[in-house]
């Protein structure tokens, strides 16, 4: 990201559950409160990660969401930019997905 004066981070989530054998999509626990996915960037700065973006579960944990996050001109700049998906869980079968990540940056006029 290095370069580029606007950075954005575009992605798709879905709260959701493992299917069971039978590819039931309601099989498992639900996600439950506390387990929201963050997205964070690491400030290298001060050594921490630093949180963009929280998504919440939604009741019948199957939506979607598409989202499109704006990063501080500053952290993009940074040399050690990088980014992270996190979420608190308390069960092995609780799950977030995400997919179609696009990082996009406007070159530095």
């Amino acid at each position: 990201t290095t370069g580029y004066d606007a950075v954005v981070i575009e992605y798709w989530a879905r709260g959701g559950r493992v299917p069971d054998v039978g590819a039931n999509p309601t099989a498992g626990p639900d996600l439950g409160e506390d387990e929201d996915l963050v997205l964070q960037y690491y400030d290298a700065g001060n050594g921490t990660w630093v949180t963009l973006d929280r998504l919440e579960p939604v009741e019948d944990g199957l939506a979607g969401f598409d989202r499109r996050i704006y990063v501080d001109e500053a952290a993009a700049r940074s040399p050690s930019f990088r980014i992270r998906f996190a979420v608190s869980s308390d069960n092995t079968n609780d799950r977030w997905f995400v997919d179609d990540v696009r990082i996009r940056g406007r070159e530095e006029r």
